[in-house]
């Protein structure tokens, strides 16, 4: 059953694997579209799965959910946050993440609201600007490659980001299995509706109004 609490506090996170966003987008090519699903870890905005297909069957989000969970264990308190697409409905879908992560809490966005889900639509957007290659005149297998390179040797490990206090993912990642530095107390949550993020270190909540959400 789809959870129903305000988006304020869906959004709010405090340790890694706690929740995880999804989104679908379309990437245009020289012969037409290319379907990019992919899943955020809302701790620390990684890219934990990915997939391509040039269709929009909920096959494709399975994957990129095969790809997460593989990547990284569901653990027993995840929430998994969507849209209300088809593909997240599908029987194919909710079948695939019982089996995959059997005690998931499952999310998802207001009717026609695309605010609900800001961190993954905000990863696409960053991601059309920062790719030149998805603007329609290469090849299928060349926006595969950059959006690959993009993602998991760009994003993942060496961009910046200004939700995270500009850190880069991979650094929290470590601070949070004790292998690297970071903040300590550190806990984050975003409000999308007003455009406040709000970052709670040692208990002191700090609000502040930001431009870029992702």
């Amino acid at each position: 059953t789809p959870d129903l609490q305000p988006v304020a506090l869906r959004l709010w996170c405090c340790k890694p694997g706690e929740k995880w966003v999804s989104d679908i987008t379309y990437l245009k090519t020289n012969s037409g579209w290319l379907y990019l699903t992919v899943i955020l870890d809302l701790w620390d905005r990684t890219v934990i799965g990915w997939a391509f297909l040039e269709d929009r069957e909920a096959d494709h989000v399975c994957d990129a959910l095969m790809m997460a969970c593989t990547n990284h264990k569901p653990k027993s308190d995840l929430l998994f946050h969507s849209d209300r697409g088809v593909q997240y409905c599908s029987k194919e879908f909710r079948d695939a993440l019982s089996a995959w992560c059997p005690q998931v809490g499952r999310s998802m966005s207001r009717k026609g609201n695309c605010w609900d889900n800001t961190c993954a639509e905000s990863f696409f957007k960053t991601l059309k600007v920062e790719v030149d290659k998805v603007e329609g005149t290469r090849t299928k297998e060349e926006v595969r490659v950059e959006v690959f390179e993009y993602i998991e040797l760009y994003c993942n490990k060496r961009r910046r980001h200004s939700t995270l206090g500009y850190a880069i993912p991979i650094a929290l990642t470590h601070y949070s299995t004790g292998s690297g530095a970071g903040i300590k107390g550190r806990t984050h949550g975003f409000l999308p509706i007003t455009g406040f993020f709000v970052w709670k270190i040692n208990g002191v909540a700090l609000c502040i109004r930001v431009g870029n959400f992702y």
